[in-house]
């Protein structure tokens, strides 16, 4: 009983501790595809000249649930190679025969049956992030590794991609075996990109005191990326009138800028402002929910960096268009005020502090709302409701 409450007392490492509920832990909620030897494979880990590495374990294994790959580099190194066959195994047979044989990595996973043209996936609980991989790649030439000194990885949820439509064999080629946080993402972040680019060019060109030419580059920009935001968010067309109320609030700013970053910022809110607007009647929700959904914040703050904004700055000019969206008015009601100081990205963006006054309200968050559309009558359906992923 003693030695039990002395070991009680004793302190813990914490990052020991956290790596153990994050690494081991779901381990073990799968230890039956770990149990059996019935389908475990050791692989041969060879570099670019075909050389075995000796110091790298990888292994296979797998149940009705699915099936894992494990990778160990045992060596205070870097390496980097493939994984293509296993070592030699014996194969029973019928006959009681027991020959040796080497099985290839999709045969250890059981995707040995998919085609050369379908893709796979896997997460690596290690680092938290996804892959993608051509079958035919995989079949080939094999999984290509690099590990650093004594890293692992543990490759899990292997599986086929579904054939929906959407561009993987695009997604597949620019990640080039790298993995992501979520494929899923990764594959939006290719649906926008005609957004951020339409965008983000005319956000970049001088802003030479708003002129007419300007103003009509952000109008066509802007009916580029309703018609590409109406295809992704399945809206219904938006008001043909938005073009114009984009070219009347340019023409009128309602914030005063100093730099041509702030300028391109105050730009960047009427041009979301009006596509908001275009969709929905009911204010400036509407361009909240495009500037999340279509993720707006990069591009924003990408313009402002091209008229000359530092790197953080950008980011907050970029985060004062949203603020603004998010907290209309927020100034002139108590409720509107908590809100706005609730939200840690709007007062990081307006600089104040947690008990700040209305009083000390930026400029830019006392300007007035956008302008609302002016052809129909009915809103749009909530993006969060009716977005459909690529």
């Amino acid at each position: 009983m003693e030695f039990r409450r002395a070991l009680r007392d004793e302190p813990v490492d914490e990052g020991l501790e956290r790596e153990h509920w994050r690494r081991i832990m779901p381990l073990l909620h799968r230890r039956r595809m770990f149990a059996g030897a019935r389908e475990f494979r050791l692989y041969d880990f060879r570099d670019a000249s075909g050389h075995v590495h000796e110091d790298v374990f990888a292994y296979s294994n797998r149940d009705a649930s699915g099936a894992a790959l494990v990778l160990y580099h045992n060596r205070y190194a870097e390496v980097s190679g493939r994984v293509r066959d296993s070592v030699a195994f014996a194969e029973k047979h019928a006959d009681g025969s027991r020959p040796l044989r080497r099985a290839t990595l999709l045969e250890g996973l059981g995707l040995a049956h998919l085609p050369g043209d379908a893709f796979v996936r896997a997460r690596d609980l290690v680092s938290g992030e996804e892959h993608l991989w051509r079958v035919s790649h995989l079949r080939d030439a094999g999984l290509p590794v690099t590990l650093g000194a004594f890293a692992s990885r543990v490759l899990l949820d292997w599986c086929e991609v579904a054939r929906d439509g959407r561009p993987w064999d695009v997604l597949c080629d620019r990640l080039g075996g790298r993995g992501v946080p979520d494929l899923e993402s990764a594959l939006w972040d290719l649906a926008v990109e005609p957004v951020h680019r339409e965008l983000g060019t005319w956000l970049a060109q001088p802003i030479e005191a708003a002129s007419a030419t300007w103003r009509d580059a952000g109008a066509r920009a802007l009916e580029r990326v309703l018609r590409d935001a109406t295809r992704l968010l399945t809206r219904p067309a938006p008001d043909p009138a938005a073009p114009d109320a984009l070219r009347a609030r340019l023409a009128e700013p309602t914030v005063p800028v100093t730099t041509p970053a702030e300028a391109a910022a105050e730009a960047a809110w009427a041009f979301v402002a009006a596509a908001g607007a275009a969709y929905d009647r009911s204010g400036p929700l509407g361009a909240l929910r495009l500037y999340d959904d279509l993720r707006l914040r990069s591009v924003i703050a990408a313009g402002a960096r091209a008229h000359g904004a530092e790197t953080e700055y950008a980011w907050r000019l970029a985060a004062r268009v949203r603020a603004r969206l998010a907290h209309d008015r927020a100034t002139s009601d108590p409720e509107r005020w908590a809100a706005f100081l609730a939200d840690p990205d709007a007062r990081w963006a307006s600089g104040l502090d947690a008990d700040a006054t209305p009083a000390e309200a930026p400029a830019w968050l006392t300007a007035p709302a956008p302008a609302k559309a002016t052809g129909r009558d009915a809103a749009a359906p909530s993006a969060s409701r009716s977005r459909r992923r690529p």
